[in-house]
């Protein structure tokens, strides 16, 4: 047997729904407690930064200091070019490559990125640089170099 619930009695009105707090009062301890983290860590970021000492300093375009070892191309229309980049400097450097894929003809195709970060001083590094076109490629597909950016570490 179960019992009905609480009915006011007779003349009186029903109780007033409960106090709902709006979605901004609900979610601001959230936010306050997000904005302290962001600015803890953006603070730890700097301080790192800042304790590292590393300058950064961009040496322009150094193409001389990369070379295409390998240009292949597979059935599902996937280029891929194997580089060597050798850091000639005194100093550690990070290198940005940019490589065009070009068809027999010469139109460039596509272009594939390459990374090769704190390359010490005198010493080569092997990337492999893929891109994509979507179409299968017939012939044999050539490579350039486009962009090698250098950045020196101190």
């Amino acid at each position: 047997m179960t019992q009905p619930g609480f009915q006011p009695p007779y003349g009186y009105p029903p109780p007033p729904p409960p106090v709902r707090r709006s979605t901004f009062r609900r979610l601001l301890p959230l936010w306050i407690i997000l904005g302290v983290l962001f600015i803890g860590l953006a603070s730890c970021a700097i301080a790192i930064g800042v304790a590292a000492g590393h300058t950064v300093k961009l040496n322009g375009q150094h193409p001389e200091d990369v070379r295409v070892d390998s240009c292949t191309t597979d059935t599902a229309g996937a280029l891929h070019a194997t580089i060597t980049v050798t850091n000639r400097t005194d100093r550690t450097a990070s290198y940005v490559i940019t490589v065009a894929f070009t068809a027999p003809d010469g139109a460039q195709l596509t272009t594939g990125p390459a990374f090769i970060p704190r390359l010490g001083p005198g010493l080569a590094g092997r990337e492999e640089v893929r891109g994509f076109t979507g179409q299968t490629v017939g012939g044999q597909v050539g490579c350039r170099i486009t962009s090698a950016q250098r950045t020196i570490l101190s």
